[in-house]
């Protein structure tokens, strides 16, 4: 009998709203800090093996923009999410300016603008479904 409480209190928790909103939260803030760190380190190796650093960048902000969206903007507007996506791009780009072994570079800022709109596209085709298909 208790493994069944157990189970209906583990999927209570899980479908829980307001915990449901912190991990949204937390899986768009581990990643950014996460991101800054790798992008500030001096010599970070293959962090994403295989992987070009236009890919990565591309890659990168696509997940925070649809990420920093579902986390707070999932009504709207998406502007913040570009401003402060760009401002996060060109704060790392200012960053490394100053780090040894690295450098500024303005293709970045335009790569990570390409993420940006890919992941705000992502998240409307995700929302336009998620209307269709109410869970």
């Amino acid at each position: 009998m208790s493994g069944r409480v157990g189970l209906k209190r583990a999927l209570t928790f899980l479908f829980d709203p307001e915990w449901r909103r912190r991990i949204r939260v937390v899986a768009f803030w581990v990643p950014v800090v996460v991101c800054f760190v790798v992008a500030t380190t001096p010599s970070p190796g293959r962090v994403v093996a295989g992987m070009s650093g236009t890919l990565a960048h591309t890659v990168a902000f696509a997940y925070l923009a649809f990420a920093l969206t579902l986390a707070h903007f999932r009504r709207g507007p998406w502007v913040p999410v570009v401003v402060w996506l760009v401002a996060f791009g060109v704060l790392i780009e200012i960053v490394q300016f100053f780090v040894a072994g690295r450098s500024a570079e303005l293709v970045d800022i335009m790569v990570d603008g390409l993420g940006i709109a890919l992941g705000v596209l992502a998240f409307a085709g995700y929302r336009r479904a998620r209307e269709r298909i109410p869970l």
